[in-house]
């Protein structure tokens, strides 16, 4: 049974013009909003990507105009919205708190009179075919939720090469317990199975995929905005990803997760709905994106010959910049290895320390640069590399 996943062109975050153009969508995709209201329920939760403290305007989480569109649609229909999600790190209410604040996330729940969770108990989660995990630790209000909304953010990430409705899902697992999973799943492989098991269990009722401005570079947080100007809606997370995945001229067999979930069946048919003959064909919008420094394709060739002989020594990895780390121990507290020490500044000026990764305990999972809100971690790439170009 084939899927529908709904591609039309959107020129700006207007949260009016979005309201409209996410209620047609969802018709457009057969998830039409009233409909799956009167058949599951009144209870709606709404998870955006807010991966980090970043302001909107970065492309690094979800325009709270957007959010506050999606919002405006369900409004019609029910007055039980409530906001989850559940970034990297501490999951206190005060860094919670931060986050929202900075994402512009809490002013539309204000606006809106949607509820902001603060609650980060959790559910062990079951399913049918879960590969490389028991069980699934869920955010017990994204469990109860009779609606369930994913928006995903488009952008490339120096792990997964490219992160969109799929890998948003991530966030439904509390924050601390993130660190553990990267400790568990060290290998992009091994953990794009385990996003695979946590798309088996937990399934939305609609997946949106902002590609309006999208990420390219050193994703998720430390790469460099671009325009795209398309608006994706789904009932299947993985097909609406390889269909975004086509519109920037990458083969989803190259994205690891879109590639494990290729192998375990868990991507549907699909067919494209769109007014845009182009969009409706899959031809390319973006056809020279910038891949992050850990993906160019001279360095996946090399690290990936001789069963992987190469990788682990001369795969890229995340070198903090002295001369930029300010020594807040983010990244230190938040490593999934303890990887990272922080040592004392040698020469005067600046802060008292800086942090170090060392280099034999890195799992090259780029936490640390997905963490850094002052963009201080970058990626080193063997000087052999220079011999290719």
């Amino acid at each position: 049974m084939s899927v529908k996943v709904s591609l039309e062109r959107c020129d700006s975050y207007n949260a009016e013009k979005l309201a409209a153009l996410f209620e047609a969508s969802c018709a457009a995709a057969g998830t039409d909003v009233s409909g799956l209201i009167s058949k599951k329920g009144k209870r709606v939760v709404i998870k955006p990507n807010l991966v980090a403290k970043k302001a909107p305007g970065a492309s690094a989480t979800t325009p709270p105009e957007l959010l506050e569109a999606v919002i405006s649609v369900f409004k019609k229909y029910t007055d039980d919205i409530t906001v989850a999600e559940c970034p990297g790190g501490p999951d206190s209410r005060a860094a919670l708190d931060g986050i929202f604040s900075v994402t512009g996330v809490k002013d539309v729940c204000v606006r809106t009179g949607a509820k902001l969770n603060y609650d980060m108990s959790q559910t062990s989660v079951r399913a049918d075919g879960l590969a490389v995990s028991s069980s699934i630790p869920v955010l017990s209000v994204i469990e109860s939720a009779d609606v369930f909304v994913n928006i995903g953010k488009f952008k490339c990430h120096s792990f997964t090469t490219l992160t969109g409705a799929a890998k948003n899902l991530y966030g439904v697992i509390p924050g601390l317990e993130k660190v553990e999973t990267h400790a568990r799943f060290p290998s992009v492989e091994t953990f794009s199975e385990f996003v695979c098991d946590i798309n088996a269990a937990v399934k939305p009722d609609i997946s949106i995929l902002d590609a309006v401005s999208v990420m390219e570079g050193n994703g998720p947080t430390a790469g460099t905005p671009r325009f795209m100007g398309v608006f994706g809606v789904s009932s299947s997370a993985t097909a609406l990803d390889c269909a975004m995945t086509r519109l920037v001229s990458l083969d989803p067999e190259r994205i690891p997760i879109l590639a494990a979930a290729s192998a375990r069946s868990m991507i549907p048919e699909y067919e494209i709905i769109s007014h845009d003959p182009a969009l409706a064909a899959l031809e390319p919008v973006i056809t020279d994106i910038v891949m992050p420094d850990s993906k160019k394709s001279t360095i996946n060739l090399l690290t990936n010959s001789f069963g992987g002989f190469f990788a682990k020594r001369l795969a890229p990895r995340a070198y903090i910049d002295p001369e930029r780390c300010v020594g807040c121990g983010e990244c230190m507290r938040l490593c999934p290895r303890s990887a990272i020490d922080l040592v004392p500044r040698k020469k005067t000026g600046g802060s008292k320390n800086y942090c170090v990764i060392r280099k034999k305990d890195c799992i090259k999972c780029f936490c640390c640069q997905e963490l850094c809100l002052r963009k201080a971690v970058d990626t080193k790439v063997n000087p052999v590399f220079s011999l290719f170009g």
